[in-house]
Order: structure tokens, then C-alpha cells, then sequence
């Protein structure tokens, strides 16, 4: 049985969509693992207020995205969405580096603040 553009055949050529969907529905599945467990260490460096902008802008952008058809009104309301979550997460390190002491973004079991905006993107773009 080989992959054959979106599906699996036999040796004969039959779709083995049985196969293709079990196949299917385990990607989706850590897809969706993998989102939960990005969005969990995301909301433990941001913090809940953070977090819950970051949440904001993204909905925001797909209500866009859901009524616009013009690529170019779609790719600047994305570079937006990138730098306003690129802030979000300067925001955090601004306040993690101003706390000494007691930091409220406690991430030692989620891996620590990004350091700059690249690893920022890095993190985020794992979403």
C-alpha cells in the first residue's frame, strides 16, 4: 500500500480509505495534542492577562480572514497579527526583568521567557 496524493492504494489501485482516515484522524489528533500543550506553555510565559490578548488578536484575525477575499488585506492584517504578538510577548519579558523577586511567570516546568523576538516567533509560530 503506497500514498498516492491524499490517499492510500493497494497493489490494484483501490483507495484504501479506511486506512487514509484512521491515518488522518491520528495526524489531527496530535496536531491538536500539540497545540494544547504549546498553548499551555505560551499562557505560562505570557501570563493569563497576556495570554488572554494574544487570544483576542487571533480571534480577531480569523473573523477577518473569514470575510476577506483581497490576499493583500489578508497578508497586512497577518503582519499585524505577527508584530502584535511579537509585542505581547516583549511585554512579558519586560515585566519578568523587572521582577526580581516572587516572578509571576514561574515557567521552570515549561521551559523559560523568550530571550528575543526571534525565539519568540519560534514559539509562536509552534501554535
Amino acid at each position: 500500500m503506497e500514498w498516492a496524493g491524499g490517499d492510500y492504494r493497494s497493489s490494484d489501485g483501490e483507495v484504501q480509505y479506511d486506512e487514509w482516515k484512521r491515518k488522518e484522524e491520528e495526524l489531527q489528533a496530535y496536531n491538536r495534542q500539540r497545540q494544547r500543550e504549546m498553548a499551555i506553555q505560551i499562557r505560562s510565559i505570557l501570563g493569563e492577562h497576556l495570554f488572554m490578548a494574544l487570544k483576542d488578536i487571533s480571534a480577531t484575525l480569523q473573523s477577518k480572514a473569514t470575510g476577506m477575499s483581497d490576499e493583500e488585506s489578508t497578508q497586512k492584517d497577518i503582519e499585524d497579527y505577527v508584530q502584535d504578538a511579537i509585542f505581547l510577548f516583549r511585554q512579558s519579558r519586560n515585566m519578568a526583568s523587572s521582577e526580581n523577586t516572587n516572578n509571576i511567570h514561574d515557567v521552570s516546568d515549561n521551559g523559560s521567557i523568550p530571550h528575543n523576538d526571534i525565539e519568540s516567533l519560534d514559539m509562536f509560530s509552534n501554535l
